[in-house]
């Protein structure tokens, strides 16, 4: 799929959920790109973020395929294989909300499927660009000890992955890098 300079990217959204509907509104907002198209199982629901952002509503995910050169997946991790699969064999570029599957070989197989049709596969890890974590990172030297309390209660979403362990990770590191660059600047001015 190639665009010319004045023909915008159709994108959209399958699972306008909580997650899915930020990616909505972030569509919505990005001037290069057409906002298309959204798909998920609670017709109610799809058909409200339609409405509020004047895109379509479509009543499966072959339909929606049709309507979109990119998609994000925002639907829980069971269904992210398949859905992506699924807009693969379509020929359109996809952003899988972490985790990317359920296990290495799916994620394996859409990586491969993607290298095949020279489409783009990516997974969203956007607590990584988390603004609290960058301030952190400017303000901590020389962690020794890192302590992370969940202040918000747990939402009913996601329950289908260890969703604190995918942040816990992501937040260590985020730490460790802060240490590595720092050790690597330490090592730089020391006389040689």
């Amino acid at each position: 799929m190639e665009k010319g300079n004045s023909e915008k990217i159709r994108v959209g959204v399958v699972g306008v959920g909580h997650i899915g509907s930020n990616h909505a509104r972030l569509y919505a907002e990005i001037p290069s790109a057409e906002f298309a198209a959204v798909f998920d199982t609670d017709q109610a629901r799809a058909s409200a973020i339609a409405r509020k952002y004047g895109v379509k509503s479509a009543s499966t995910v072959w339909e929606f395929g049709d309507m979109v050169d990119a998609a994000s997946v925002a639907t829980p991790t069971i269904s992210h294989y398949d859905v992506a699969r699924s807009l693969l064999q379509s020929g359109k570029h996809v952003l899988i909300e972490k985790p990317i599957t359920e296990n290495t070989r799916q994620a394996s197989e859409l990586a491969s499927m993607a290298g095949e049709k020279n489409l783009i596969l990516q997974v969203g890890h956007v607590e990584r660009f988390n603004p609290v974590l960058s301030a952190l990172e400017a303000r901590l030297t020389h962690p020794r000890f890192i302590e992370a309390h969940r202040l918000s209660p747990y939402p009913d979403r996601s329950t289908d992955i260890g969703n604190i362990v995918f942040k816990v990770v992501i937040f260590q590191s985020r730490c460790f890098s802060i240490e590595r660059r720092q050790n690597i600047a330490e090592r730089a001015q020391r006389p040689h």
